[in-house]
This record gives structure tokens, sequence and C-alpha cells, in this order.
């Protein structure tokens, strides 16, 4: 069984109003009890993904990375915030989820970019500001 719907979020602080965000093409799902890729989980040379989104704060994000693979994956993730460049090298064990998360003070923009051998290390990404929440794909 697999779903690939969208799937909604609250802030209850505020709102019980929900964002939405649909699943991965390469997401994983329960088979017979057992986790199944769905999609093709092949890798690639190392390969750069921009983030499609501006972070501007004031605001906290939090990146969700899947790895659909069965093997450990290494993702270096860049932030750009303020003519500075911060890297962080996480790895990702087979058929699992990673956090990578970050604030950004008020008046600070930031970019992210993620090199990856996986063939689409997109991930889900959560906005949280004071007053407001969303939930997007990157």
């Amino acid at each position: 069984m697999a779903e690939r719907g969208y799937t909604g979020y609250a802030k209850k602080d505020f709102s019980n109003v929900k964002s939405y965000v649909h699943g991965n093409f390469d997401a994983l799902a329960f088979d017979n009890g057992e986790l199944q890729c769905l999609g093709k989980s092949f890798l690639f040379s190392k390969q750069e993904y921009r983030l499609q989104h501006e972070l501007i704060g004031p605001a906290s994000y939090e990146l969700a990375f899947v790895n659909n693979t069965q093997k450990k994956q290494v993702l270096d993730v860049m932030l750009y915030k303020n003519k500075v460049h911060v890297k962080n090298r996480m790895v990702l064990n087979p058929r699992a989820i990673i956090w990578y998360k970050t604030t950004l003070k008020d008046n600070e923009v930031g970019r992210i970019v993620i090199l990856s051998r996986m063939n689409l290390p997109r991930p889900v990404v959560f906005r949280l500001s004071q007053s407001s929440f969303d939930v997007f794909h990157g």
C-alpha cells in the first residue's frame, strides 16, 4: 500500500488552518509489512540541488530529507546567509529521514544548496514564524 496524497500540518498555537504538502516521487511505502522504495533509486555522481525557496527571517526552517536507497548517503547542506557560507555534512542511513534546522533573524535572507549523489535530494520544508506556519517541497 502506498499513499501519495496530501498531508496536512498545522501549528495549533495560533490556528487550526492546515498547510498541505504531497509525497515525494521516490518515497517509501509499506508493502506486506516491509519498507519498499517507490520509483527508481539510482545514484548519480555528486550533483547540486538548489532549494527553490529563499529563506526569509524572522523564521525557523526545518528541512526533512528522505533516503529511499539501501545504502548510506551523504548530504552536504550549505547555507548562504548574509554572505556567510556554512556547510553541514549529514549522513542518512538507508531508508531513513534526517532533519536540518536553521533560524534566521529579522531582515536575514538565506539560500540552501545541497550536494549529494541521490537522484533528488529535495526536502520537505517547514517554515515557522511567530504568526504563521507553512510546509512545502523545496
